[in-house]
């Protein structure tokens, strides 16, 4: 009887571990790719966005900053690397300050956020290109 409880408490958890690795191929699947990331909460002229370059290279999600319409000067942003944890992706960002860039995705939308010490977390919007 114990090998019983034994087999499907191991076939539990393999089943929960796979599930959070369907999640994390889930939103790396679906963020490969070149986004506009539009900052619409960002002080200065109106509708300042960038382009994210974001594709897999060596079973790893790096991605690039192109300079869109953000109006901070030169952004040179190139194979960073993003990290999963909690169902999302981050990385650290140094642009003129520390920032930490996170996307996830909730009900099929994409959704992402900076947050800096001098601004705080300002919302981004995410549009597939």
């Amino acid at each position: 009887m114990k090998i019983i409880y034994i087999i499907l408490a191991s076939l539990f958890l393999s089943g929960i571990s796979s599930e959070k690795l369907c999640a994390a191929n889930d939103i790396r699947s679906r963020i490969i790719g070149k986004w506009e990331v539009g900052l619409p909460y960002l002080p200065g002229p109106p509708n300042q966005s960038f382009i994210l370059d974001v594709r897999e290279k060596d079973n790893r999600i790096i991605f690039d900053v192109l300079n869109g319409g953000l109006d901070v000067g030169d952004i040179d942003v190139q194979e960073m690397r993003f990290t999963y944890k909690n169902g999302k992706l981050s990385a650290n960002l140094y642009v003129g300050e520390l920032a930490i860039l996170l996307i996830w995705e909730e009900k099929g939308v994409m959704r992402g956020s900076i947050e800096t010490s001098l601004i705080g977390v300002l919302p981004l919007i995410l549009t597939k290109l």
